[in-house]
């Protein structure tokens, strides 16, 4: 949390700052300083637009915006335009396919223009560089007025990520108090962290048979897993009576074969919906069978 967005300063106490640097702007791919001379500054971008263009931008390059609703994506065109730069801003679907789409891009040595922030675990998985600005970026805090020759950016966010708590931990839990107020962590090593949370995450993913999302798609809100017969059986136990799990008697969901074996009936129906129907931990493979 930043020091000025503390919503009670009566009841929150500031610990002191947790370490970490924030920053907000425009990123690329290491190598394509090799293609566009004069990167990382800005003015690079004017001479080596094509460098960045698609098929659906050219001869303007493409760079790609925060999605709807953020307030960076808009300063990020409204800053283009101002500049006067030869890029057309490209909305995103989301800040998950922000992040497959660089990472894809990077892993395939394209060119990609893209607005991001610090910190965040792209930055420990991807070599990539900042553009610059005329002017010290932690001190543009208005985006208006900016012209070629005296641009600074992007406007930072003031003041620093602070660690709070409830005033009455220091009494009722003195030693976790002093340890929060102790503990520090710098970008480096969150980045890592989340690296290597993801990695956890998507392994247990795919230890539980589930398929990989497809491109654009978190793992986070993946919701459907591999048809399977443990599925079934599993789907059939939690949906015993019915689709709004009603106790009324229904018909149980198994029919009698010739030899006196009971054997699941199981009604057709599409993936997607009874996918959806599971709950978080069923889908990622994390409850008992």
């Amino acid at each position: 949390m930043q020091g000025d967005e503390i919503p009670d300063k009566e009841k929150i106490g500031v610990l002191g700052p947790l370490g970490l640097q924030t920053r907000e702007g425009w990123i690329f791919p290491s190598y394509m300083a090799d293609r566009c001379p004069g990167l990382p500054h800005y003015e690079a971008l004017y001479g080596c637009a094509q460098a960045f263009a698609t098929e659906d931008t050219f001869p303007r390059g493409r760079m790609i915006v925060y999605p709807p609703g953020w307030d960076i994506g808009t300063q990020s065109r409204e800053l283009a335009a101002m500049l006067e730069l030869p890029f057309e801003p490209v909305t995103s679907a989301s800040a998950p396919r922000m992040i497959t789409d660089f990472q894809h891009a990077a892993k395939e040595g394209k060119s990609i223009l893209m607005t991001f922030r610090a910190p965040y675990r792209l930055l420990a998985e991807v070599d990539i560089d900042w553009v610059t600005w005329d002017t010290d970026e932690g001190r543009c805090v208005d985006a208006s007025g900016q012209t070629r020759g005296s641009a600074c950016g992007i406007p930072q966010h003031p003041g620093s990520i602070v660690k709070v708590a409830n005033r009455e931990v220091a009494a009722k839990w003195p030693g976790a108090h002093r340890l929060l107020a102790e503990m520090t962590i710098d970008n480096a090593t969150r980045n890592a962290l989340m690296v290597k949370q993801y990695q956890t995450m998507a392994a247990r993913v795919e230890s539980a048979g589930v398929k990989e999302p497809a491109r654009g798609c978190s793992t986070k809100r993946l919701t459907c897993v591999s048809w399977s017969k443990s599925l079934t059986s599993g789907l059939l136990r939690m949906r015993r009576f019915g689709r709004r799990g009603s106790t009324s008697r229904r018909r149980p969901w198994t029919d009698t074969r010739t030899d006196g074996a009971v054997k699941p009936r199981v009604r057709r129906r599409r993936v997607g919906s009874v996918c959806k129907e599971l709950p978080v931990a069923f889908r990622f493979g994390r409850v008992s069978r």
